[in-house]
């Protein structure tokens, strides 16, 4: 996303001289919009690229780097356009979580109106809605997590009248098949 944001927008992306990939550290700008009251100048992320932004758009400014100095975040405060060129969402870097809720609820300004019980809630709903009360419905299993997800919320939505069938795609690792026979048929 990034890289696209700057290539997009009049800056220059280039194959950088050695590819980031893994547990590294990022030093970033404390004061920046993006992370805000952030109290560590260093925080440990996940990396995984092979290009690296050059030179950034007009009105764009760095505020976090690798430790080789390539661009890892920047932002254009006035316009409100961000970007990250590391993966807050794992656990892999340690104040993702907190980069993330600090974008969302302090830089976007979401509010926080929803619970996982009511998407749950709302999923089961439109489930229902769905089939009727005497339906049945079948499910294909391929033990990955969407199919999973799906089977898991519909057997709550409808209980035994969902029937799963496992799909064996080809692709799965070791033993997993039989793992994931188990796993449904236990539960």
């Amino acid at each position: 996303g990034m890289q696209l944001i700057v290539q997009l927008m009049g800056g220059e992306v280039k194959p950088a001289d050695k590819a980031e990939y893994g547990r590294m550290p990022v030093h970033v700008v404390r004061d920046s919009v993006l992370y805000g009251a952030e109290m560590d100048k260093m925080q440990m992320v996940w990396m995984s690229h092979g290009d690296e932004a050059v030179k950034l758009p007009e009105g764009f400014k760095c505020v976090g780097k690798s430790d080789a100095g390539a661009v890892v975040a920047i932002e254009h405060a006035e316009r409100r356009i961000f970007g990250l060129q590391y993966h807050p969402e794992v656990t892999h870097s340690e104040r993702g979580f907190e980069t993330i809720r600090h974008f969302l609820f302090h830089v976007a300004k979401v509010e926080a109106g929803w619970t996982m019980q009511n998407v749950l809630d709302e999923q089961i709903a439109i489930v229902n809605s769905k089939v009727g009360p005497e339906d049945h419905v079948i499910c294909a299993l391929s033990g990955g997590v969407d199919s999973a997800v799906a089977a898991t919320l519909v057997h709550k939505a409808i209980g035994d009248r969902l029937h799963c069938c496992f799909v064996d795609n080809g692709l799965l690792r070791y033993k997993e098949g039989e793992r994931v026979m188990k796993m449904f048929k236990d539960h």
